[in-house]
């Protein structure tokens, strides 16, 4: 609509009449979108695009109707973004302290003792994971990596954080939920693909 109303000639008055009609109907639309609440940060991104907008965000009319409630929209929206990663706080905490623990068998050859107390606090650490409720994609992420790794262990002469891949059929159920959850939690979750070493998934079986 906006590359319609910019290509209409306003050199005659029929033609300025239609560039006004289109102005008021996009308007009509622009009130209509930054009225509507915000549920992503994608949402979000988009309605601060529009109230930036050189033509027809802020600069031009100020704050005011539509893009008053636009702001408070996005007010609350970043609080509500603020609220869920605090709430995954701990969950991401103990998981950095597993990664650490896990590191140690990584390094110079344990004692038995400095392995059998640091194969207590990986335990100790997944059980704490396992309990604490996930609220946001990012600790859903952290409890499918932690699960899987309990589950499968890690493959030989990769970092002890690195999570086996399951001998079995691409074509198995398992095997696709665990490819696919994987995928996801390594999208959600960049760092997770620093954990893998060179047991990433398999190039030929990553897509489904």
């Amino acid at each position: 609509m906006i590359a319609q109303q910019n290509s209409t000639s306003t050199d005659t008055e029929e033609g300025e009449a239609r560039a006004d009609a289109l102005a008021w109907q996009w308007i009509s639309i622009l009130d209509v979108i930054l009225a509507a609440p915000p549920v992503s940060m994608a949402d979000g991104v988009a309605i601060a695009d529009l109230l930036m907008d050189s033509t027809i965000g802020l600069p031009i009319s100020g704050v005011h109707g539509a893009k008053l409630t636009a702001f408070a929209s996005l007010r609350d929206l970043m609080a509500r973004q603020a609220a869920q990663d605090a709430a995954d706080a701990e969950l991401l905490s103990l998981f950095r302290q597993w990664v650490e623990n896990e590191s140690l068998f990584d390094g110079n050859p344990l004692s038995d003792e400095d392995a059998s107390v640091a194969s207590d606090n990986g335990k100790r650490l997944m059980l704490e994971i396992a309990a604490i409720p996930a609220h946001t994609a990012i600790g859903f992420s952290i409890k499918i990596y932690a699960r899987e790794h309990w589950l499968h262990g890690s493959p030989a002469g990769q970092p002890a954080t690195a999570v086996r891949m399951p001998d079995l059929p691409p074509e198995a159920v398992e095997a696709v939920f665990q490819r696919n959850m994987f995928r996801d939690a390594l999208r959600v979750m960049p760092e997770l693909n620093a954990l893998m070493g060179d047991a990433a998934l398999p190039a030929e079986v990553a897509d489904v």
